[in-house]
């Protein structure tokens, strides 16, 4: 890092450096692009809400979800980046951690730029277009998983929501996973299947890189700087756990990208 040059500016000059070197995510053909690794949120966002794809319009909902979190909220977020009064993280800020925030507020900038009433309108606007192309659960605020899990309802579920906003529906991949294979609740097999499930997730092209924008987040807030997402999962693990897990995930990723939700997945 550059540190002769003012903050934002190395900041700006550390994350272009590590955009270029790290390797792009694996995304399979019939999946979407992910937003989490974009550097510019709000043109992605103007591009993909284009889209007559739903996968497509609903990763500009995600990025427009993630930005005006932030935004709407920025001035209290730079005094808790800032150590003031008010702050919300845990421990002290690191320059890293400084240059994480930059790094976050840079991608949202377009965002920022909107009055309060275009945000909202934004928000509303995407809702009904996801609507509009036959999307009810991506239209959801919260990204509430199905009431009724069945193997229809989760290979929709998957279309839209697989690359980065796989962590949307990583809970009712679970919870439909752990059905079809009798997992009882807190055992070894309900674990493997929620690791593998989120392995699977970064398969599929959600951005698990130390760049991405949740790990970005997550360095700002928490200190938990330069690690990819899930980069603990083996602790505690055997070797044969390990193997186990990643044959399964092997499997759902295969599952998940026919979307064929139908029978066991032993």
């Amino acid at each position: 890092m550059n540190t002769s040059l003012p903050p934002a500016q190395a900041a700006r000059a550390y994350f272009d450096t590590v955009a270029v070197a790290r390797p792009a995510p694996q995304v399979h053909a019939n999946l979407p692009r992910s937003f989490d690794a974009e550097r510019d949120l709000h043109q992605f966002y103007l591009a993909a809400k284009q889209s007559n794809d739903v996968a497509v319009v609903y990763q500009a909902y995600r990025a427009y979800v993630q930005c005006q979190a932030l935004v709407s909220n920025a001035d209290n977020v730079r005094v808790a980046f800032s150590g003031g009064d008010h702050a919300r993280i845990e421990g002290d800020m690191t320059a890293e951690r400084a240059m994480a925030a930059d790094e976050v507020f840079r991608r949202c900038h377009g965002f920022e730029r909107m009055s309060a009433r275009d945000l909202v309108d934004a928000g509303a606007q995407l809702r009904e277009r996801l609507k509009s192309l036959g999307s009810v659960e991506a239209a959801l605020d919260g990204g509430d998983e199905p009431r009724d899990i069945t193997p229809a309802t989760m290979a929709a579920l998957t279309r839209m929501r697989t690359s980065s906003a796989f962590d949307r529906a990583e809970p009712a991949l679970s919870k439909y996973f752990s059905q079809t294979m009798n997992a009882e609740p807190g055992s070894a097999q309900a674990r493997d299947i929620e690791l593998a499930v989120m392995l699977a997730g970064c398969d599929l092209g959600k951005d698990c890189t130390a760049n991405a924008f949740a790990a970005l987040l997550n360095c700002a807030y928490y200190d938990s700087c330069g690690k990819p997402m899930g980069y603990d999962w083996r602790e505690g693990l055997s070797e044969a756990d390990i193997a186990r897990i990643l044959a399964l995930k092997n499997r759902l990723v295969e599952r998940i990208t026919a979307g064929d939700f139908t029978g066991s997945t032993r």
